[in-house]
């Protein structure tokens, strides 16, 4: 299942899933083609919220271009981002759930009713919009335990090893969704939009770490507090111990070493997409494993994708048009072997120094 939100989200998403397929190059802007995103052997998120109906999905959301709708968006200002919910997205009828949960029985018909009349009743739309505002308020604290417990599970998921990058790119924009709810809600799915936004994502498992032992500590220190014990480790909040498969894998200094010191260990390079040479192209440098090669691309792809850049304006999005497109030209070398060895080849020829025909001159 994936959010259908905004086209920029839409498209990340088309994007990120097929970059875990590991049989082509990254999907270009317009493709159309879809697949599950790796979320560490889980499908994508559903949220555990009874879906709302799409009726009471378009229902509020022409009301909220009336009167009543625009006062209670000025007093609740994140209820704004209803707006581009989509009644054919099962993910943001389920995300509509939670605050659905909490109207009227016969809220819905009541809003069709009055929407319906060639003449609005003032006293009927402040109903309405008192009603949606204490459901909007009652279901906020549950809302933010289903975004935390979603949080905690992509945090795990990264420290130990079994979310990466595009995963996250998934995940964040799915929990975007719920910012509808406001910016308790929003607190809560601050560390996966912090996760998603490392660009190089050499940090990503020691920051989730970091962020595991911070709510763990807090966890434990409530669970003293009454009494209680905390069960450990699963992404799912199993209380099994987590799989052995999944050690984490955070960065570790050597002893005596300083961070960022000349015995760090190499950042890899920076992907130079207007380079001539195709693994400047795509931040690699030859000899690399063909693993590594992978990896690179998706660090270069992820970077310069268009749907990255498109809040920065035209020009930087046709910038990043071409970046993209000479980095998927250069991994489609590349990732093959045989053209990978006679670019190779034609490299050696480049650099390798002419010898005279007949010999060194006496």
């Amino acid at each position: 299942m994936r959010p259908i939100g905004s086209k920029r989200a839409s498209s990340l998403l088309l994007c990120a899933a097929l970059l875990l397929a590991g049989s082509g190059p990254v999907c270009s802007p317009s493709c159309a083609q879809t697949r599950a995103s790796g979320t560490g052997g889980r499908a994508n998120w559903t949220p555990p919220f009874a879906p709302a109906s799409p009726a009471l999905l378009l229902g509020i959301k022409r009301f909220m271009l009336a009167p009543a709708g625009l006062s209670l968006a000025s007093q609740i200002p994140s209820f704004r981002s209803v707006r581009s919910y989509s009644p054919y997205s099962p993910f943001d009828l389920r995300a509509l759930g939670a605050l659905g949960a909490h109207l009227p029985p016969d809220f819905e018909a009541r809003l069709t009713a009055a929407l319906g009349r060639p003449e609005a009743d003032p006293h009927e739309f402040a109903s309405l919009s008192r009603a949606l505002g204490d459901a909007y308020n009652a279901s906020i604290p549950e809302a933010a335990r289903a975004v935390q417990s979603r949080a905690r599970q992509i945090a795990l998921a990264v420290a130990y090893g079994r979310m990466g990058g595009v995963g996250l790119i998934v995940a964040s924009a799915e929990l975007e969704r719920f910012g509808v709810y406001g910016p308790r809600v929003q607190e809560k799915a601050a560390i996966v939009k912090n996760l998603a936004a490392q660009r190089a994502m050499e940090h990503e498992q020691r920051i989730a770490a970091d962020f595991l032992r911070q709510t763990q500590s807090a966890d434990g220190a409530r669970a003293a507090s009454a009494g209680e014990t905390v069960s450990g480790a699963s992404p799912a909040g199993d209380p099994r111990p987590m799989p052995d498969d999944w050690r984490l894998r955070a960065y570790r200094q050597a002893p005596g070493q300083k961070a960022g010191g000349a015995g760090a260990a190499a950042r890899p390079p920076s992907p130079k997409p207007e380079s001539n040479d195709l693994y400047e192209r795509i931040g690699a440098a030859k000899g690399m494993p063909a693993a590594d090669i992978r990896s690179a691309y998706l660090r270069a792809a992820l970077l310069y994708h268009p749907d990255r850049h498109s809040n920065e304006g035209e020009a930087a999005v046709k910038r990043a048009t071409v970046a993209f497109q000479r980095i998927q030209q250069a991994y489609e070398v590349l990732r093959d072997p045989g053209k990978r060895a006679a670019y190779d080849l034609e490299l050696a020829k480049r650099v390798s120094p002419r010898r005279p025909p007949f010999g060194p001159k006496l």
